[in-house]
């Protein structure tokens, strides 16, 4: 990976809530970092931002794949065990392939039918083509608002 500035490196939020450890979900592959560095957000709006501007890769049943042009990816899972739910909780506003700009609107997620679901309306942001041998990843754990910047990628 080839970052030219230091506004290459920064991330922003792609919906409003606070911030958890991805230590601390109940997924265990999420929570021993098998898809990558990243954190997540217990969601409390229902827009969903693109977190760095880049082409969609996948868009499908709660799943987000961004590609930069630099090759940096983001992946975005909405909720926790929400592929049983069909995709119904997602609007999508964005069709696959498109290019985004970073704190675009991606979807609208109907967090009443997720809740009603039993299931946390979480978003899961990942990093799946870093790791931690080559990337320093610090995260200040608080509230974010949807936008707004929530850490900076440096290289070790």
């Amino acid at each position: 990976m080839n970052f030219k500035n230091s506004t290459d490196f920064k991330i922003y939020a792609p919906i409003s809530g606070s911030l958890i450890a991805l230590k601390d979900l109940p997924d265990p592959l999420i929570a021993k970092g098998m898809l990558g560095l990243g954190l997540a957000i217990k969601a409390v709006s229902n827009k969903l931002l693109a977190p760095i501007s880049g082409a969609l890769s996948y868009l499908d049943s709660g799943v987000v794949l961004i590609t930069r042009t630099d090759g940096l990816q983001i992946l975005l899972q909405i909720g926790m065990d929400t592929a049983i739910l069909k995709g119904a909780p997602f609007i999508y506003e964005k069709p696959k392939q498109t290019v985004v700009a970073a704190t675009s609107v991606l979807m609208t997620i109907d967090l009443k039918a997720i809740l009603a679901a039993h299931l946390e309306p979480v978003v899961v942001l990942t990093l799946p083509n870093l790791s931690k041998s080559t990337t320093d990843l610090r995260i200040k754990y608080r509230q974010v608002i949807a936008g707004d910047s929530l850490f900076y990628l440096a290289k070790k």
